[in-house]
C-alpha cells in the first residue's frame, strides 16, 4: 500500500518510547483516521511491536484510538501542553504518554473512551 509522504518522529522518555508518524496533508491525515486499511497497518505494527496505544489526531482536537480498543479521546486530556512538550515543541515522550495511557483507561486512572 502507497501512502504518500510520512513524517516520522521518535521521542524517547525514561519508561515510554513515542513513535509519531504524521501525513504531509490533512486530506491525507483524514484518509488515514478513515481507512480500515491503514488502520489495520498501523495496528499491526503496533501488536508487533508490543506497543501499549494506536491513535489518531483527527485534526479537529480529539484523538481517535484504533487499537487495542476503539473510541475518541477529547482535548481535554491534553491540558497543560507545557507539561507534555519540551523548549521546541517536541513531545515529551514519559508525561505524553502518561496522560493519553491513563485516559483510555491502560492506567490507573484511565476514564476510559468516548465510544
Amino acid at each position: 500500500m502507497q501512502i504518500g509522504c510520512v513524517w516520522s518522529q521518535l521521542h524517547v522518555g525514561d519508561h515510554f518510547l513515542l513513535f509519531r508518524a504524521m501525513a504531509a496533508i490533512t486530506a491525507m491525515s483524514l484518509m488515514f483516521q478513515q481507512s480500515t486499511n491503514v488502520c489495520e497497518v498501523f495496528a499491526g505494527i503496533a501488536r508487533e511491536a508490543g506497543a501499549l496505544l494506536v491513535a489518531f489526531d483527527d485534526e479537529a482536537g480529539e484523538l481517535l484510538v484504533v487499537w487495542p480498543r476503539r473510541g475518541r479521546l477529547g482535548v481535554c486530556i491534553l491540558e497543560e501542553p507545557a507539561d507534555l512538550v519540551d523548549d521546541e515543541w517536541q513531545s515529551r515522550a514519559d508525561p505524553y504518554c502518561e496522560v493519553v495511557l491513563s485516559a483510555v483507561g491502560s492506567g490507573p486512572l484511565g476514564r476510559g473512551l468516548d465510544v
